[in-house]
C-alpha cells in the first residue's frame, strides 16, 4: 500500500502543485520571513562600535570634529588612530599646541566625541573603550543561544500543536520583546530582553519553510526554497537599508517590529499544514483544507482520491515515532550526525561572512546590503542546480566554492577593494547556496511525524555556529584574516561529509524510517 504522503502528492497535482492557492501562501510565507530575518541579525546594528576620542574640554568647540589638526598632541594614536579613551595630561588651559600636552602622562576621560551620528547602545549604556567590545560581541552571542535553546522547543511545539501555531505564538511574542527591549534603561535589561525574543523567534523561519514545503508536490520544493530563502536576502537588505536611513537603534527597532504583531492575522489567513493534520489524525481538517484549495485553483479532488488517502492515513503509525526510534537506525543517525555538523559549518560561515562584512570598507551599511543582496542570485542558481543535477552536488560543490573563494582572498597579493569584495562575495554565494540545499535535503530525508523536529535539531547545531560568529571581532584583533581561515577549513569538511548523505530529488516525502532509510538507494 502507497504511503499517505505519495497519496497526498497525487491530490496536490489534481488541485495543482503550485496554484492561485498555493501562490496566495507564498506571499503570507514571504512576508513572515522577511520580518522575522530582522531578527537574525539586527544586533549588527544594535551594537556598532562607533568611532570614538576622549573630548578635550579646553580645545574642543560646538562643532566637535572628529580628527582635528591639534589632535595629535592631544591624544596617542595607533595605527593612524586616535586612541578612543586616552588623552594626553593637560598642562595649560588656554591652547591647544604641542607644549601644551605632557605626552608622558595619559589620563583616561568619561566624555567623548564621535566620528558618525550613529547611535548603538554603546552610547546609552556606557559601552566605551577596547575594554567594553567584548560587551558589545556578546549581544549576538546571547543571541545565538537564545536562538540554541528554542529552537528543539519550537520543534517539539511545532510537531505537537502544528507549524501555523508556532509561527504566529513565536512572531508575535518575539516582536513585543523586542519593542520592550528598544525602552531598555540597562546593559542587563537590553541583553535579558534580547535572549528572551531570540528563543521566541528560533523555530519561527524552520516552521515557515515546512509549512510552505508542505502544500506542494515535490517538483515544486526547491522553488519554493528559493522562493523563501530569497526571502531572507530582502529582509536582510531592508534591514540595512533602514538602518542606514535612522542610524539609532532605538528607532530601528520600533520602525521594524512593529511588523511583527501583523502576524496575529495569520489566524485566519492561514491554514495548518495538511501533511501535519493527517499525522495527527485530524482527517476532517484535511480535507476541508483540501477542498478549499482545489475550489481556490478552479480545480476538482475525485473522491476516491480522498478515499485512498484517508484510508492509507488510518493503516500508518507515524504519529508513534519518536527519536528513540530514529536512533535505532544507524542510517538516520549517521545522517542526523552529518547534517548537524554541516549546518553548523554552514551557519558559522552564513553569519560570519554577514557581520565581518562591516570592517571591509568604510561604509559598513553599504558592504552589509550588498553581502545580503548576492544571497538572491545564489538561491536562484541553488534551484536551478538542484532541479538539474539534484540537492547533493549542489551542496557539495556549493561548499567548495565557498571554502576555495575564502582561501583566494586570504593569499592573493590583491590590495584593490573591488577585487577583494568580489572575492569576497563569491564566497558568500556558495554558502548561500549551501543554506538552500541544506534545507532541502534535510527536510527531505526524515519521516514526516519528525521532520520538524529534526530540521529543528540540525538548525539547532547550526546555532552554535551563530553563537560563535559574533566573536569573530575579537579574533580579528589577533589576524585580520582568522576568520576566513576558519571558514575555508569548516565549508571543506563540510562538503567531503556532504557526499555521504542520499539524494534526495524527486523522493517523496517518507512517513516511515523504513521509507526514510530508502531514500537514495538505486532501485534494484
Amino acid at each position: 500500500m502507497k504511503c499517505s504522503n505519495s497519496q497526498l502528492d497525487s491530490i496536490l497535482k489534481e488541485v495543482g502543485e503550485f496554484g492561485r492557492y498555493q501562490r496566495y501562501l507564498t506571499l503570507l510565507i514571504i512576508f513572515a520571513t522577511v520580518i522575522n530575518f530582522f531578527s537574525m541579525v539586527i544586533y549588527v546594528f544594535e551594537t556598532i562600535p562607533v568611532n570614538h576620542r576622549c573630548k578635550i574640554s579646553e580645545c574642543d568647540n560646538e562643532t566637535n570634529e572628529y580628527n582635528p589638526n591639534w589632535l595629535v598632541y592631544a591624544v596617542p594614536f595607533k595605527n593612524e588612530k586616535p586612541s578612543r579613551c586616552l588623552q594626553f595630561q593637560h598642562i595649560k588651559n588656554a591652547s591647544c599646541e604641542s607644549d601644551d600636552f605632557n605626552n608622558t602622562v595619559y589620563e583616561t576621560c568619561n566624555t567623548y566625541v564621535y566620528q558618525t551620528i550613529e547611535k548603538s547602545i554603546m552610547h546609552d549604556f556606557n559601552l566605551h573603550c577596547d575594554d567594553n567590545i567584548k560587551l558589545l560581541t556578546m549581544v549576538g552571542t546571547v543571541n545565538g543561544i537564545g536562538k540554541l535553546i528554542g529552537l528543539p522547543i519550537a520543534g517539539f511545539l511545532s510537531d505537537r500543536y502544528g507549524r501555523k501555531t508556532v509561527l504566529i505564538c513565536g512572531t508575535v511574542t518575539s516582536g513585543i520583546f523586542a519593542i520592550v527591549r528598544s525602552f531598555s534603561t540597562s546593559y542587563t535589561f537590553f541583553i535579558v530582553f534580547e535572549f528572551l525574543e531570540s528563543v521566541f523567534v528560533a523555530g519561527i523561519l524552520a516552521s515557515a519553510y515546512v509549512l510552505g514545503s508542505e502544500f506542494v508536490g515535490p517538483k515544486k520544493r526547491a522553488l519554493i526554497a528559493t522562493i523563501q530563502f530569497s526571502s531572507f536576502a530582502i529582509g536582510s537588505v531592508i534591514l540595512g537599508s533602514v538602518a542606514w536611513l535612522i542610524q539609532s537603534w532605538r528607532v530601528l527597532l520600533r520602525v521594524l517590529y512593529i511588523f511583527y504583531l501583523v502576524i496575529v492575522t495569520y489566524y485566519w489567513l492561514l491554514p495548518e499544514s495538511v501533511r501535519w493534520l493527517l499525522a495527527k489524525k485530524r482527517q476532517e481538517e484535511a480535507v476541508k483544507t483540501l477542498r478549499k484549495i482545489a475550489k481556490v485553483n478552479k480545480r476538482t479532488i475525485t473522491e476516491g482520491a480522498l478515499e485512498n488517502l484517508l484510508n492509507t492515513n488510518d493503516s500508518g503509525n507515524t504519529n508513534s515515532l519518536t527519536l528513540r526510534d530514529l536512533f535505532k537506525s544507524a542510517t538516520l543517525t549517521i545522517r542526523c550526525a552529518i547534517s548537524s555538523f554541516c549546518w553548523m559549518s554552514t551557519i558559522f560561515v552564513f553569519y560570519g561572512l554577514s557581520i565581518t562584512s562591516t570592517t571591509l570598507s568604510g561604509n559598513r551599511y553599504f558592504d552589509f546590503i550588498l553581502t545580503s543582496a548576492i544571497e538572491i542570485p545564489a538561491h536562484a542558481t541553488a534551484c536551478l542546480i538542484i532541479n538539474k543535477l539534484g540537492r547533493k552536488p549542489c551542496v557539495a560543490g556549493a561548499l567548495t566554492l565557498s571554502s576555495v573563494s575564502s582561501i583566494a582572498f586570504i593569499v592573493l597579493p590583491i590590495d584593490t577593494y573591488w577585487i577583494r569584495l568580489l572575492i569576497y562575495l563569491t564566497s558568500k554565494f556558495g554558502i548561500t547556496m549551501t543554506v538552500s540545499g541544506l534545507y532541502i535535503i534535510t527536510n527531505e530525508m526524515f519521516p514526516t511525524s519528525m521532520r520538524q523536529t529534526l530540521l529543528s535539531i540540525c538548525s539547532m547545531f547550526g546555532r552554535i555556529g551563530n553563537v560563535l560568529a559574533p566573536q569573530l571581532f575579537l579574533l580579528m584583533e589577533i589576524w585580520k584574516q582568522f576568520p576566513l581561515v576558519l571558514f575555508a577549513t569548516l565549508t571543506g569538511i563540510s562538503a567531503l561529509l556532504t557526499l555521504f548523505l542520499p539524494e534526495t530529488k524527486g523522493a517523496i516525502l517518507p512517513d516511515t524510517i523504513e521509507q526514510a532509510e530508502d531514500i537514495g538507494k538505486k532501485d534494484k
